[in-house]
């Protein structure tokens, strides 16, 4: 998963989609600065014209004498008051305040006597005078009514570049509202891609999960679509692999399972022969030695099966052992192989009777896959043949093919429940190795099969 990741690292910041969204940024940024831009200008026009600055103003400077109104009021201990505006003046350094009483200036003291008419001449122009160019100079004056701690009443008059602090606020607005279009802008525009990373994320973890069924999902044909078929391709890589591997543990059983099958025949028959021994039921030192030498070849047949199921697990799957296998001409490998399946036959108290011959036919066979096909055969009858009936064997050597007939009566009540179908799969698959074919009819009481061999020059 590491070299996942490093790809899509290496694909996302080292292609062109990085340069995709270096430009999609710059794009957004010079969207947001125009955005910005036609706010400002509109700011701008707004102060200068609109009617919304004149109430913002107004309302600010009422605020601000309500505020020196309530200040004084609450100095409830003190004579005197222009100490107490003195004060809130100071407090609010962005207003400036003039307090007259009957004319004469009380706040600022540096105003003269002299300078207070003029003052009140400037602060009282009233709203209908000619004077409309000096009546827009002083739009930022308030005039109105002070009480003083003694009840009397002042006027005062409070200027503050409350235009200023409006043009401020929609220019806040302004950049605020181009901020967000700059978001908005970008998220939108790599909405779709942020939605196809997702997608890919999801796989991702589908394939780490083990879900390897489901296909990634290609779109585009920039470097996430190259990135999501790279990584369909390494989804099917590792299906494969696991196919692969699922394949070869199957294989595994099916051997085992097979040379398990393979080695009880002929370790059945051994151990008749051994209890034939045992018991004493020979005649002669002939047939005693006779018991002893199907001995002596049933335990190199299980050691053969068993050198070869050895090899395979410690040789392993992906190296292929040469091996070379006993060949022999198939009537004398064949006659031998049926006086053995005969003689079992009649150690476990069958009868068969044979007939024909294969007149030392020539070609040759592997004797070892043969006598597997003749041990298997061999376990189904004594499985589940009458052992009243003879099991019949022919031998037929054609012009065109070499067949083997094997007829027996099915008992009544089988000598075991088992049937795996084990046997008759290796017969048929040994068959094909050999070149040979392989079939059988069963009836209601008669069981057949044969083997047929294509003659060779």
């Amino acid at each position: 998963m590491s070299d996942v990741r490093s790809k899509i690292s290496r694909l996302l910041f080292g292609g062109k989609l990085e340069q995709r969204l270096v430009k999609w940024v710059l794009v957004c940024g010079a969207a947001a600065l125009l955005l910005y831009a036609g706010l400002s200008m509109l700011a701008v026009n707004v102060v200068e014209t609109s009617d919304l600055k004149t109430s913002f103003v107004q309302s600010r400077l009422v605020s601000d004498a309500d505020s020196l109104q309530k200040y004084v009021d609450e100095q409830t201990g003190l004579v005197n008051d222009v100490k107490a505006i003195n004060d809130w003046d100071k407090s609010n350094g962005n207003v400036l305040l003039a307090v007259s009483v009957d004319g004469r200036v009380i706040y600022p003291t540096s105003l003269t006597a002299s300078s207070a008419d003029d003052a009140n001449t400037i602060y009282t122009l009233d709203e209908n005078d000619d004077e409309t160019e000096d009546q827009e100079e002083y739009d930022d004056f308030y005039r109105t009514e002070l009480t003083l701690s003694d009840g009397e009443k002042a006027n005062i008059y409070i200027y503050a570049d409350y235009d200023h602090v409006f043009f401020i606020l929609l220019n806040n607005s302004a950049i605020a509202i181009a901020v967000v279009g700059f978001f908005v802008l970008f998220v939108l525009g790599i909405h779709r891609r942020i939605s196809y990373i997702r997608e890919l994320e999801a796989d991702v973890v589908a394939m780490g999960s083990g879900d390897l069924d489901q296909a990634v999902t290609v779109v585009g044909d920039d470097e996430l679509g190259s990135l999501a078929h790279e990584m369909d391709e390494m989804r099917v890589s590792f299906a494969e692999q696991m196919a692969t591997e699922q394949r070869a543990t199957q294989a595994n059983r099916d051997l085992v399972t097979t040379m398990s099958h393979d080695l009880r025949t002929p370790l059945t028959s051994l151990l008749l022969y051994v209890q034939i021994l045992k018991d004493g039921r020979f005649s002669g030192e002939q047939q005693m030695q006779g018991y002893l030498d199907k001995i002596y070849d049933r335990s190199m047949q299980i050691k053969s099966l068993s050198d070869s199921l050895f090899r395979h697990f410690l040789v392993g799957d992906n190296v292929k052992e040469e091996q070379e296998h006993e060949e022999g001409p198939l009537g004398t490998v064949m006659e031998d192989l049926l006086s053995g399946f005969v003689a079992s036959l009649e150690a476990a108290g069958f009868t068969a009777d044979v007939a024909g011959t294969l007149n030392g036919e020539g070609f040759p066979v592997d004797v070892e896959k043969l006598s597997r096909v003749i041990d298997n055969l061999l376990s189904n009858a004594l499985k589940y043949a009458d052992a009243a009936t003879p099991i019949q064997i022919t031998a037929v050597k054609g012009d065109t093919q070499c067949m083997i007939t094997i007829s027996n009566a099915i008992a009544r009540t089988p000598r075991s429940s088992e049937s795996t179908g084990i046997g008759i799969g290796n017969i048929k698959r040994l068959m094909g190795e050999l070149g040979g074919m392989f079939s059988y009819q069963e009836s209601n009481s008669t069981y057949t099969t044969r083997l047929k061999f294509p003659r060779r020059a």
